[in-house]
């Protein structure tokens, strides 16, 4: 066993502590976060495999290591920003609360709750101040991370009340 004086041992310390912190900060680093742009989600991933108009906006749907990554943008403006952010394939578990933090939007997201569903693994669902949302669920093999403003749910909560009304015109 090499020996090391003081000065060594700390360096050595703080070199292992610096490339245990790359590995954990780095994953959560790579994923979009709600507010960014279109552009920025492209210099992010690289072009886009599929563009979509959807009635929830324009989808954007990336691959990066093996994660799919579908952002929803409000427009198809340059300056339109990223409402919804879904990772399918996604599978680390132990970096969801970095992912979170930086798709806080300046609010704080509360505990997470646990949705049970007899025979299958259980759900998470984070619900920030703001109204902003998240949810983590595991299929079989496939895990999904989605992200939602609070823009967002306001916007799908109108068109849900708009259908609603729609269905007792016409009965």
């Amino acid at each position: 066993m090499p020996q090391f004086n003081s000065l060594a041992r700390q360096s050595y310390h703080l070199a292992t502590l610096t490339v245990l912190a790359t590995v954990v900060a780095v994953p959560a680093t790579c994923y979009a976060r709600l507010g960014e742009t279109a552009q920025t989600c492209v210099q992010r991933y690289g072009n886009a495999l599929k563009v979509t108009n959807e009635s929830d906006g324009v989808h954007m749907k990336f691959d990066k290591n093996g994660v799919s990554i579908l952002c929803v943008f409000d427009s198809d403006r340059p300056t339109s920003k990223c409402e919804y952010i879904a990772y399918e394939n996604f599978g680390r578990f132990d970096v969801i609360e970095s992912i979170l933090e930086l798709n806080s939007q300046g609010s704080k997201w509360g505990n997470s709750i646990i949705i049970e569903h007899p025979g299958f693994p259980s759900d998470y669902e984070w619900m920030r101040e703001d109204g902003g949302s998240a949810r983590w669920m595991k299929i079989f093999d496939r895990s999904a991370l989605s992200i939602r403003s609070k823009e967002y749910n306001e916007k799908k909560k109108r068109r849900e009340q708009d259908q609603k009304k729609e269905q007792i015109k016409g009965l």
